[in-house]
């Protein structure tokens, strides 16, 4: 993923990171509704998962420069390892400027949630978890085709026919 900077698959929380931005002075209330989305990325994410929050939450007045630097990180690609890749801001531009995130988004891919209520969010959490857990496996497709020795037709299609068509579908989808 050229845009991270680093070597990793993007669809790979465990490789990329993934963490969420609050304010230092969120509420615990905040993060409890938040819970089975937070839960669900640290399973998917591992050791590179990360909730900034209090004292590693975002600072009224705070740059990107300086929030990254307070987490060991400067310009240049970015390093899941210290800051994840995937990073999820939570709460309005009163309380987060939208010019914190756009900044950040140079380097990272940042997205946010801002609602008016903790039931809001909890809605937000439980519905993210629930379409996730609801994506099934793609499908799959067995191919035969039938080659009797003295038919030529049968021969030619399994041939031509089947085995490129399974070939390149295998391709496509490995």
């Amino acid at each position: 993923n050229p845009h991270a900077g680093v070597e990793a698959d993007a669809r790979d929380l465990s490789q990329t990171g993934w963490g969420v931005i609050f304010t230092h002075d969120a509420g615990q209330e905040l993060v409890d509704v938040l819970t089975p989305l937070l839960d669900l990325r640290r399973a998917q994410a591992g050791e590179r998962f990360k909730v900034f929050i209090s004292a590693d939450g975002y600072r009224p007045g705070e740059s990107k420069s300086d929030f990254l630097e307070r987490h060991g990180m400067g310009p240049g690609p970015a390093n899941p390892d210290k800051v994840p890749y995937y990073l999820l801001i939570v709460g309005g531009p009163e309380a987060i400027p939208f010019s914190f995130q756009y900044q950040l988004d140079v380097q990272y891919a940042v997205g946010r949630v801002a609602f008016d209520t903790l039931e809001e969010y909890a809605i937000y959490a439980q519905s993210v978890v629930q379409a996730e857990k609801a994506i099934q496996t793609p499908p799959r497709a067995a191919f035969f085709g039938v080659a009797n020795p003295d038919d030529r037709a049968t021969g030619l299609s399994s041939e031509y026919l089947v085995k490129p068509l399974a070939d390149n579908l295998s391709q496509k989808i490995s």
